[in-house]
């Protein structure tokens, strides 16, 4: 499952967690998002995490809204290294430790493709827990 998503930030240098469209893209159990479309097929990916034991719930505040609450013991979640122009997939992937609790709360366009992220996100869980 692939497409925009808007995500709240993480609060960043000075605290603010604004909303901001995002290209998510789930395979298996590893979700992972970009900027744009354009920007995660040239690789340019700002995170990616293993949904693996991790909870997916419904936003108390919006319809379109749901949350991917990390496991209870964290989850490894990883940025690329910025080069001058940009995400570099040659300087590799680094651990990113402030965000293993992190929840990730997200807003679909429409109720519609809310349910179908919501849907698959449990699965690929359900599906990940038994494969270990």
């Amino acid at each position: 499952l692939e497409g925009y998503l808007i995500k709240q930030g993480g609060g960043g240098v000075f605290g603010r967690k604004n909303w901001k469209q995002r290209y998510f893209l789930l395979h298996k159990n590893i979700l992972s998002y970009a900027k744009t479309k354009d920007d995660y097929e040239r690789g340019k990916i700002l995170k990616e995490f293993s949904i693996v034991g991790s909870v997916i719930k419904d936003s108390a505040d919006a319809g379109e809204g749901f949350e991917v609450w990390p496991p209870s013991t964290g989850q490894a979640v990883y940025d690329y290294k910025q080069g001058l122009f940009g995400s570099d997939p040659t300087l590799g992937r680094r651990k990113v430790d402030g965000d293993s609790e992190r929840i990730f709360y997200l807003r679909a366009s429409t109720m519609e493709v809310k349910e179908q992220w919501v849907e698959r996100l449990r699965r690929a869980v359900i599906l990940a827990t038994r494969a270990k």
